[in-house]
C-alpha cells in the first residue's frame, strides 16, 4: 500500500473535491477525514506518531502516574499512622 505524507494526503482530499476543504489546514483536514474514515490512517506516513496518537500515551502515562502516587501517599499515611 502506498503511503503518504500529511501534506500529500491532504492534497489529494483536496483534488477530490475542489474548492471544498481549500480554507482549512492540512492538520484540521486530516484530522476531520479521519473521523469520517479511520481506516485511512495506514495510507499516513507516521501518523500513529502524530498529535492523534499522543493523547493516548499521555492519557495512560498520567493513569500510571496517579496509581503510583496514590500508593506512596498510602504507605507515608500507614508509617505515620504506626510511628
Amino acid at each position: 500500500m502506498t503511503q503518504y505524507s500529511k501534506s500529500e494526503f491532504a492534497a489529494i482530499i483536496r483534488r477530490k473535491y475542489p474548492g471544498t476543504y481549500k480554507h482549512m489546514s492540512d492538520d484540521k483536514l486530516i484530522e476531520l477525514w479521519m473521523q469520517n474514515f479511520p481506516g485511512d490512517k495506514d495510507k499516513i506516513l507516521k501518523y500513529n506518531c502524530d498529535k492523534f496518537a499522543d493523547k493516548e500515551v499521555i492519557k495512560q502515562i498520567s493513569s500510571d502516574l496517579l496509581k503510583w502516587l496514590g500508593i506512596v501517599i498510602c504507605v507515608l499515611c500507614v508509617k505515620v499512622l504506626l510511628h
